[in-house]
Order: C-alpha cells, then structure tokens, then sequence
C-alpha cells in the first residue's frame, strides 16, 4: 500500500479577505489576486438571491462566511482509507477508513451520494457488491455484517458474528450467484445467506494458525480460496465446507491477497518472501532497495 503525506483526509475550506496580506514573490500579487477574485465572484450566490448558499468550482456548498474553497471535498475521507471496492458496472465506488464513516462515491466525478452513518465508527474491514450491483455487504472490526441496498444505501439487516473471533473478520467475498457470500478471518472462515445473514457453513482453522483477509472466489463458484497465518493456502467447497490444501506453505511471510484466473485453472497468490535486493532508479543513477513482496501462479487442477 502506497501512502501520500499530503494532508491525506482533510478538508480545508478557508476565507480569505482579499485586503489581507501573505508574502509572496514580486509579479505573483496581480495574478494571485485576480485569480482568487474570479474563484470568489464565480462561488456567489445570484443577484435577488442572497440567502442562496455558495458553492466551489465543483458546485459543492461552501461552509458559511467562506469565499472559495482550495481543494475539494470529493473523494476525502477523515482518516487512513483502509478498504475500496467498485461496483461491477463501475458507476459507484465504496470505501471506508480507519475509525470513520463508510462511504459511497459517483465513480466519475467523486461526489459523495451517501455516508453510511448508521453504521457507526466501526473500520469496515471488508466491502463487497454483489454481482448485480444492487447490494453492498460491509464486516466491521466489531463483529457485524451489514448488507444495504444500492445505490439508496438503505439498511436491509445487520448479522452479529456467533462467535468470539467475531473481531477479527477481515475478509469478503460474493459468490458470482448473488444469494451468498463468504467471510474470512480468525479462526473461521463463514459461508452467509445474503437474503438474511444467516450462516450456512463454517470452517475452522487449522489448529494454531487462523486465517487472514484474503480470500477468492472461483469463477464457477465451486471454490474458495482462503489462506492462513501459517502460510497455508485451502481450497474450500462452499456448499459443504469441505477443504484441502492447495500448498503448505505458498510464501516464507503473510499472504496479503488471492485471486483466481478468469478459467478458473490458476490462482494468484500476494505475499511477503525472503528480503531481496532491487535496483531502484533515481535522478543520479540507481541504488539497491530491498523488497520482501511478491507474486507466484499455482494450479489449482
């Protein structure tokens, strides 16, 4: 994951007086002015309107007294984006973040249609659409599966984990019929009936190793892929829960993320591997980075 140090989820809309004074370079003062000018007159409310509230360049309402708005408050968050998940026709986009609200964005413009508020300041650990795009299913740190109605974001029911590790879900994943979907994480891996949450089947973990997030879904359905703490990777029959294993031991580090090919044949495995040596380009040349991530294809026939 990549991160950017600049004001990551903050929302800044200042008021400038245009009499006040900033030090700036010779020659920048006309221009700098007139620009903001321009930004303010463009943000007014119309002539025989006055009460009429302001809006920025994007035509997003401005908070009260405010002129003009550097930035924008489309696709912010307040904290760390932990999750994001498009929506299969690619119109909408969900994401959540640490310690604050999910939210629900217009793919091509990153307006914000809804904020899921109900749901409290759990971290969403895990964000699925179903496969016709018009149910959103969210796990929560606190144990909680929610499952809403797209793109309206109203509630349809909240599903509390049965079990002690409900805390630790982090993964989620439809299956391609749309009537269930699968959780992974702690020492279960749940298979849940998405018309009312309730359980179907569960897998325990092997004995001292617990999954992580990652989890697939096979093409066909017919299989998922989960991994553990340890490294281990298993296939998994979602209808009856039975499982074998794939590989022992599919990386020496954690095993981040699984994908399956489009046939179904491969899967792709993300995970930490023994530190190596990289050339890195810089504007003087190269240097030597070291990395621990990488990528391996494995049969699944």
């Amino acid at each position: 994951m990549q991160r950017c140090t600049v004001l990551t989820g903050v929302l800044v809309a200042i008021v400038i007086s245009l009499s006040g004074s900033c030090p700036r370079a010779a020659g920048d003062e006309a221009g700098e002015r007139a620009s903001i000018q321009a930004n303010a007159l463009e943000s007014q409310a119309a002539p025989g309107a006055p009460d009429a509230k302001r809006g920025d360049r994007l035509g997003d309402p401005l908070p009260p007294g405010a002129l003009v708005r550097l930035g924008t408050t489309r696709w912010r968050h307040r904290s760390n984006v932990y999750f994001v998940a498009f929506s299969p026709d690619g119109k909408f986009v969900a994401s959540s973040c640490y310690g604050g609200f999910t939210r629900l964005w217009e793919a091509t413009s990153g307006r914000e249609l809804h904020t899921f508020a109900d749901a409290g300041r759990w971290t969403a650990s895990a964000l699925a659409f179903s496969p016709d795009g018009t149910r959103l299913a969210m796990v929560q740190e606190g144990g909680a599966i929610r499952l809403y109605e797209m793109p309206a974001g109203r509630l349809l029911y909240e599903q509390k984990h049965p079990t002690e590790e409900a805390g630790r879900m982090f993964g989620l994943a439809y299956l391609p019929d749309g009537r269930s979907f699968a959780t992974s994480g702690g020492e279960t891996v749940g298979v849940w009936n998405a018309d009312d949450g309730t359980e179907r089947q569960r897998l325990a973990a092997p004995e001292g190793e617990g999954f992580t997030e990652a989890i697939a879904v096979a093409p066909d359905g017919r299989r998922l892929a989960v991994a553990t703490e340890a490294g281990r990777v298993l296939l998994v029959d979602p209808a009856t829960a039975a499982e074998r294993t794939l590989v022992e031991k599919a990386h020496s580090g954690r095993i981040g993320g699984l994908c399956f090919t489009a046939d179904g044949q491969t899967l792709i495995t993300g995970g930490a591997g023994e530190p190596r040596s990289i050339g890195l380009p810089t504007k003087d040349g190269m240097r030597v980075g070291f990395t621990t991530a990488e990528v391996r294809f494995w049969n699944t026939t």
